[in-house]
């Protein structure tokens, strides 16, 4: 059996209980950050009158779908549960589908990334929670636009649709 000196007795005796309380301030810091952005999302789609679904690749809208913003919200509700949502910052971050919250005064835009499982809102970039990611996979796919980055083809064609 190994001795440890009291004087490392005494200062793991302070430490520990530090760092298992920074633990745990990180993990409610966490969790009240992915419930406030839930209810943040949750609000601009009550503001909104319409919401629309999009998949592009830079500027080229490859497919497109417009729901009534009751319809989003209730979505919301039956799908989206408040979640924490981890920080997480990615030098992948290319997102191809993104929710348009839209009203007279504008449009706020939910970004995702399905392939780096990540989603942003306004200026807060988080990892897309589990559930989320499967809730906003069936969601594009029931409204025809499927959860993966556009192929070359469909980009080409988007392409060739746009006006010059």
């Amino acid at each position: 059996m190994i001795a440890i000196p009291k004087r490392t007795k005494r200062i793991l005796a302070v430490l520990l209980p530090v760092l298992a309380g920074i633990g745990v301030l990180a993990w409610i810091a966490q969790a009240i950050t992915g419930t406030r952005m839930h209810h943040r999302i949750r609000a601009a789609a009550a503001e909104s009158d319409t919401v629309v679904l999009q998949r592009y690749y830079g500027r080229e809208i490859i497919e497109s779908s417009e729901m009534d913003a009751e319809a989003f919200l209730a979505w919301m509700d039956g799908n989206l549960v408040p979640l924490p949502a981890r920080l997480d910052i990615s030098l992948c971050w290319t997102p191809h589908h993104r929710i348009l919250l839209q009203n007279d005064e504008g449009s706020r835009n939910v970004e995702i990334c399905f392939e780096c499982d990540l989603f942003k809102f306004e200026s807060a970039q988080r990892k897309l929670p589990e559930p989320w990611r499967q809730a906003f996979g069936e969601l594009f796919s029931k409204h025809g636009i499927p959860a993966k980055m556009p192929s070359e083809a469909e980009i080409e064609e988007a392409l060739a649709r746009s006006p010059k």
